[in-house]
């Protein structure tokens, strides 16, 4: 591929990062003055826009920042994890924020917070640049949410009852998209691409996740929301331009901060250990994988399914059925792979009957619809990274277990920490009291997400196999 072949997203980050970055930043930062204008009548908007920033800089972007900081021998790493859980148990003991209006939500908010931040600083070597650099698109997703709040509150939505799930779940998409592009941008500056051309391809190469989450955003909340007949499309309206402000923010900023970047031999080389050192670990499941296995072990999920659905006391809404219809429908268009649609459907479908039955069996605090919405609209974007990243790894030459290993070899790191900045998001937004009920969406979000990650081997490596002929 030619520079000029980048397509437009791509040749503007690549080929003009500050412009693009500065239109961008001003475009969002008008919008988001705009909606705080008295003049316009929602000066509402300001103190939650303040809370959104202020709890999310520090709940989920101060672990991203100890990462990038984080020094490289394995004692040091170890020794400022353990710090970082001391000082988050200490937090929580001493309890020095509890005159908020949500004392519960900010201990787990500082739960989630040390959590992120011992795993990524634990595994830096595991995760590589993507752990490193994963602060540039968590500030583009807060900038893109800042514009998103501004539009709400121009269009009179500033106090709608869905307002903070669905600036949750933008800053959770936008970060997960700024992920996705980073490690795009790692695989090809890995395999010999320049910096501006492999910045340029992992931004032009994320369009199509882009429109996939502001779709499935927009259906989520559009079909189950709750609202009103009529007030459905506008909350599906809103939660679309949130998410596709947050998004399109994170793809271009990063694909400008990584064209920018001066990046070395040593990024190449980090790449190639942290893929060696992965296959290791995964040799015993690829061996245990066999494509029997995994037809067993999804006609087992099928079988489960069926069982617990048919065992429900209260059956699943028709409108839950035809989003995950809409999601795996959506995955086969926007991907343009039909393998890709079915991934995204089976696995949406096996998840959502489990949680609901875990969720009913233990007795779990039930989340109001846009909650759920926003949960469900976030897995199934990251459903759809795994789906992404197996579509790409599909070659003529490789077996099914071969498929399934380098798929997984490219998505685990990127699954992993989309997910867990996603989430942290969330309880951060609950700890500020703008979306009251964010850590129960964070909880479900993270059982959904748990079975897809289980599930999803087994899957790519039964559907590699009935089609018997891997396509490029």
């Amino acid at each position: 591929m030619t520079r000029e072949g980048l397509g437009l997203v791509g040749g503007a980050a690549a080929d003009r990062p500050v412009v693009s970055t500065l239109v961008l930043a001003f475009g969002l930062t008008a919008l988001a003055v705009i909606g705080g204008d008295d003049a316009m009548g929602a000066s509402a908007i300001r103190q939650p826009l303040i809370d959104i920033l202020v709890s999310a800089g520090a709940i989920v972007g101060a672990p991203l920042l100890l990462c990038a900081l984080a020094p490289g021998r394995r004692v040091a790493r170890m020794g400022l994890a353990f710090a970082i859980a001391a000082l988050a148990a200490a937090a929580i003991l001493i309890q020095p924020a509890r005159w908020l209006a949500a004392p519960a939500a900010m201990a787990a908010s500082i739960v989630a917070s040390g959590a992120l931040a011992v795993v990524l600083v634990t595994a830096v070597p595991a995760f590589g640049a993507l752990s490193r650099l994963a602060f540039v698109p968590l500030a583009a997703a807060l900038l893109g949410s800042a514009a998103a709040s501004g539009f709400f509150a121009i269009q009179g939505q500033a106090e709608s009852p869905a307002f903070g799930a669905s600036a949750g779940l933008a800053l959770a998409l936008g970060s997960a998209i700024g992920c996705a592009t980073l490690s795009d941008f790692t695989r090809e500056f890995t395999q010999g691409a320049d910096r501006r051309t492999a910045a340029g391809r992992a931004a032009q190469d994320g369009v199509g996740l882009v429109v996939f989450s502001v779709i499935i955003s927009a259906a989520a909340f559009g079909l189950l929301s709750g609202e009103a007949a009529g007030g459905h499309l506008v909350v599906a309206g809103l939660a679309g331009a949130a998410a596709l402000l947050t998004t399109v923010s994170a793809l271009v900023v990063s694909g400008a901060a990584l064209s920018l970047r001066r990046s070395s031999e040593v990024l190449a080389v980090e790449e190639n250990l942290r893929r060696q050192s992965f296959r290791e670990y995964w040799r015993p499941i690829r061996r245990a994988l066999s494509p029997a296995a995994a037809n067993a072990a999804v006609a087992v999920a099928a079988i489960a399914v069926m069982a617990i659905a048919l065992n429900m006391t209260a059956p699943i809404s028709i409108a839950l059925v035809l989003f995950i219809v809409v999601a795996g429908a959506l995955a086969g268009l926007v991907l343009f792979s039909l393998r890709a649609g079915l991934f995204v459907f089976f696995s949406m479908l096996v998840a959502v009957v489990a949680v609901k039955w875990i969720w009913r069996e233990v007795g779990a605090p039930e989340p109001t619809m846009a909650d759920e919405a926003a949960a469900l609209a976030f897995t199934a974007v990251l459903y759809g990274q795994l789906a992404l990243c197996w579509r790409e790894a599909r070659s003529p030459r490789l077996n099914p277990r071969e498929t399934t290993e380098a798929a997984m070899t490219e998505a685990f790191r990127l699954y992993v920490v989309s997910a867990l900045v996603g989430m942290t998001a969330f309880f951060a937004l609950s700890a500020a009291h703008v979306w009251p009920l964010g850590a129960i969406a964070a909880a479900e979000a993270g059982v959904l997400l748990t079975i897809g990650l289980v599930l999803g081997p087994a899957l790519m490596t039964a559907l590699s196999n009935a089609v018997r002929r891997e396509l490029a």
